[in-house]
């Protein structure tokens, strides 16, 4: 059969904050609620870490939302390859303004633009710790959290509790896609971004049109699904994992403190389940900041511990967040091409990382020419 191709565009933390119309607010209500916080603590947040911390609030910038769409729709076009969209959470700057049941602005305002994208053949997305910020313990109530998220239950996107599995079938194999939910409700962790993974929230009975999970154990859940599918198809399966928060925490210069660099609470049972199963990659966002860096490509050897040899840890930057001019880290998205050797069943993967400079491009370039991450992979 030869080599067969895939596509993944990743995208992650887009932080789009806009009105009921699709109108881009301003980031001043972002900047009140995290002085809020402060009064609200005994955390010592200096004026440094307001400083970053506002940065990574910050709003999208429209412009760069309308060149993401562009560079999208020009690598899909005439595209003979199949292709996925993988967004790995944080849709909104500031979750605590869509807490009315019947309105969620920014998903929804992403939902009608992401429809441009006609020749995406799969969305795989999941939510992140903005997606469900409530920004203070004041907005920590179980009745508000309960509103916030069913207004994204009630989206397409997150109808199902995580964790969820999607199976695309290729013709010398599947791929199977695992969303993990790592956004935790537990006062100052869901504020102070650190991730925790844990089954999808409960609702209460009157709100709660979507059966929860069986299981508080998310990973055996994914496991158990993963062992389900196994026995039933015969064919052979890259597996990927989709959460916000990345397992493997590599070091940042913008780590001002352990509070708000975004590490996994309770990664243990995730490591032992990689170990015992093969999962191919994990893909994440929550960061910031790409990884691996290109320059440590390809990757050999067992180089993003914890995580075991065989399984890559892919993270993409923000997407179209507002910079500032001076920063050197800009809107970015990452593009995975798979390609699956069927005759040794093997796989090789590259990846070229996007970037829009400045607000007056009309379209995304490339900052780096497409890479290999990893080479000849066995699948089996």
């Amino acid at each position: 059969m030869g080599t067969e191709r895939v596509k993944i565009i990743h995208i992650s933390d887009m932080h789009l904050f806009v009105d009921k119309d699709g109108n881009e607010r301003n980031f001043h209500e972002i900047a009140k609620s995290v002085l809020h916080i402060k009064k609200l603590t005994e955390i010592d947040i200096t004026p440094a870490v307001i400083k970053r911390w506002g940065n990574d609030l910050n709003s999208h910038s429209q412009s760069t939302l309308e060149a993401l769409l562009r560079t999208i729709r020009k690598i899909t076009k005439k595209c003979t390859d199949k292709v996925i969209l993988v967004n790995s959470g944080d849709f909104e700057a500031y979750g605590h303004s869509g807490n009315d049941s019947t309105a969620f602005p920014a998903i929804d305002y992403w939902k009608s633009t992401k429809a441009a994208l006609n020749n995406v053949d799969h969305f795989i997305e999941i939510y992140g710790n903005h997606d469900l910020w409530m920004g203070s313990p004041v907005h920590s109530r179980p009745n508000h959290l309960e509103k916030i998220l069913y207004a994204l239950r009630r989206r397409s996107e997150f109808s199902d509790a995580m964790p969820t599995q999607d199976i695309i079938k290729l013709n010398s194999c599947r791929l199977e896609f695992y969303r993990l939910n790592t956004v935790c409700t537990t006062w100052p962790i869901n504020t102070f971004a650190i991730g925790k993974i844990q089954t999808d929230y409960p609702i209460r009975t009157g709100l709660n049109r979507y059966p929860l999970s069986n299981t508080t154990d998310p990973v055996k859940e994914m496991v158990a699904q993963l062992d389900e599918t196994s026995n039933k198809l015969n064919d052979k399966a890259i597996r990927l994992i989709v959460m916000h928060h990345p397992p493997h925490h590599y070091k940042d210069d913008r780590d001002i403190f352990d509070l708000i660099s975004g590490k996994l609470l309770n990664r243990k049972p995730l490591i032992k389940a990689l170990e015992e199963k093969r999962f191919h990659f994990i893909i994440a966002g929550h960061r910031h900041t790409i990884n691996p860096p290109s320059k440590k490509t390809p990757l050999t050897g067992r180089t993003q511990k914890p995580l075991p040899e065989n399984t890559i840890q892919l993270v993409a930057g923000s997407a179209t967040q507002k910079v500032n001019k001076n920063r050197s880290r800009k809107s970015s998205f990452n593009l995975y091409e798979l390609e699956i050797n069927s005759n040794n069943d093997t796989l090789t993967t590259h990846r070229t990382i996007f970037h829009h400079l400045n607000d007056a491009d009309s379209l995304f370039i490339e900052k780096s020419n497409k890479h290999t991450i990893i080479n000849d992979m066995k699948i089996s």
